[in-house]
């Protein structure tokens, strides 16, 4: 299990020497063997069709990591669920896998949008390959610091009012906790950003950046160690109301939780 895990001593190194580069919050389409550890979350609808919903990240080979608000509701059940891993096309290609159980944090919802992580059992086990593999996930107990750059991937992002079913990514940068929570407390319909929890936002306050996908991981490159998993995303005020950062679940505070439910 040693090598799902990474240390601060990168991270700090990043802060001190990373400059924000790249197309500013303008995301590009990538290939799902640069991400193998991302994987779609499809729901089926009421005449029996299925869409994509939401994202998530490789756990184990039978489990999977997302956003609790994905697998939660009043009319949910598993059977209506489903991962599509390997591919980069929203809907097709890839493998399918089923749900068997899903296990919701406990705190989710007891305090706005905290614990919004839940860890998925799969009925089949994923099979690894070069677009399907576990992902690397930070170490329990570090905060991720302010003016980072990260990444974020996923399905149905929207950029200038144009909607993408293709895998994308961007870069986006960490913003400080006290500023976002103060944002969003002012904003028309407060919610609470606590300490686990991540604000990004995009790069030189380009406002045309939002994003559409529940349980998208955020990445931080580490040089040495890789893709690291350090968020997946929960929440923003969407398009076009584009001067908050979005907020994803911080993946630190609850990694052993979620090794420890994934046996």
């Amino acid at each position: 299990m040693a090598s799902m895990f990474f240390s601060i001593v990168t991270l700090i190194a990043a802060i001190v020497s990373a400059a924000p580069q790249g197309p500013s919050a303008r995301g590009w389409p990538t290939n799902v063997n640069r991400w193998p550890s991302i994987a779609q979350v499809e729901i089926r609808n009421p005449p029996g069709s299925w869409t994509h919903s939401c994202s998530a990240t490789i756990l184990r080979s039978n489990y999977v990591l997302s956003a609790a608000q994905c697998f939660s509701g009043y009319l949910f059940n598993p059977r209506n669920r489903r991962i599509r891993a390997g591919t980069a096309h929203s809907h097709y290609g890839g493998s399918l896998h089923y749900v068997a159980r899903v296990y919701i944090h406990p705190l989710y919802r007891h305090h706005g949008m905290d614990g919004d992580i839940t860890v998925v059992r799969l009925t089949e086990p994923l099979i690894y390959g070069p677009t399907i593999q576990q992902g690397r996930f930070i170490t329990h107990g570090i905060k991720v610091p302010d003016n980072l750059p990260v990444r974020t991937v996923g399905w149905n992002f929207i950029w200038d009012s144009h909607f993408f079913s293709t895998l994308l990514e961007t870069e986006v940068i960490t913003v400080n906790n006290g500023v976002c929570a103060e944002g969003y407390l002012a904003s028309s319909k407060p919610l609470p950003v606590t300490e686990n929890m991540i604000c990004a936002d995009a790069i030189n306050n380009n406002n045309s950046f939002c994003q559409g996908d529940p349980g998208s991981p955020l990445y931080f490159d580490d040089p040495i160690q890789g893709d690291i998993i350090m968020g997946i995303f929960s929440f923003n005020k969407g398009c076009p109301i584009n001067n908050l950062p979005s907020v994803y679940t911080a993946v630190s505070p609850y990694i052993n939780w979620a090794i420890d439910t994934a046996v």
